[in-house]
């Protein structure tokens, strides 16, 4: 009976650590797919084009990029939170990744359904799906600086919230322009919102075993 007692707490316990790390295993997969698809996809570029266009339909990096998407969506979802707003957003965030990766851009430009003649519906529900997701990565810092009782913590996580607001400002103005450099602004915000990801994993695995969120 104790040894399966043992076997059930050993069991729920590397599920809980596994779900603590999604901040770190969910980003990472996500950036490796970038990093592995844009090597097999031709012409692409990691300065002027989004991420979504390696998931583009007839892309020879669609069969490593859609994983990346439905890892990170995957991972999002199962991060635990600490708070009704926070899991809400994370929600959101998760099944908003997934939904992007799902409705594929027609082309590795990714057409603008607002400016762009030539995308179709399947632009359209990708673009919607990314607009939602990013909201969603941009306010989780912000609601997560609210609960934050340490000083400390509180002003780490309102500097990443800073970043990755102007980060999303600046996404957005790059996209709508048809800058040059769109691809590194949209990289610029990722990497803020993998910022939090990071951190709240770091801060989770720190915790006594005992301490668990939903």
């Amino acid at each position: 009976m104790r040894c399966e007692r043992d076997r059930v707490t050993g069991s729920g316990l590397a599920r809980s650590v596994w779900r603590d790390a999604a901040g770190v295993w969910g980003p990472a997969a996500f950036v490796l797919a970038t990093l592995l698809g844009a090597r097999r996809q031709s012409g692409y570029s990691h300065r002027r084009h989004h991420i979504s266009g390696l998931a583009a339909d007839h892309t020879r990096s669609a069969v490593v990029m859609i994983p990346g998407f439905m890892t990170l969506g995957a991972a999002t979802l199962a991060m635990p939170s600490d708070h009704r707003g926070q899991r809400a957003l994370l929600r959101v965030a998760g099944v908003g990744t997934i939904l992007a990766g799902g409705f594929r851009c027609s082309d590795m430009s990714c057409p603008d359904p607002t400016k762009d003649r030539e995308a179709t519906a399947t632009d359209s529900a990708h673009a919607i799906a990314s607009i939602v997701t990013f909201v969603a990565w941009t306010l989780l810092p912000v609601v997560d600086a609210s609960h934050r009782q340490s000083p400390t913590s509180r002003a780490i996580t309102v500097g990443n919230g800073v970043a990755t607001a102007v980060g999303f400002i600046t996404a957005g103005l790059t996209h709508r322009s048809d800058d040059p450099n769109k691809g590194i602004a949209q990289r610029v915000f990722l990497g803020s919102v993998f910022a939090w990801y990071v951190i709240n994993a770091i801060r989770r695995l720190s915790r006594p075993s005992g301490i668990r969120a939903r």
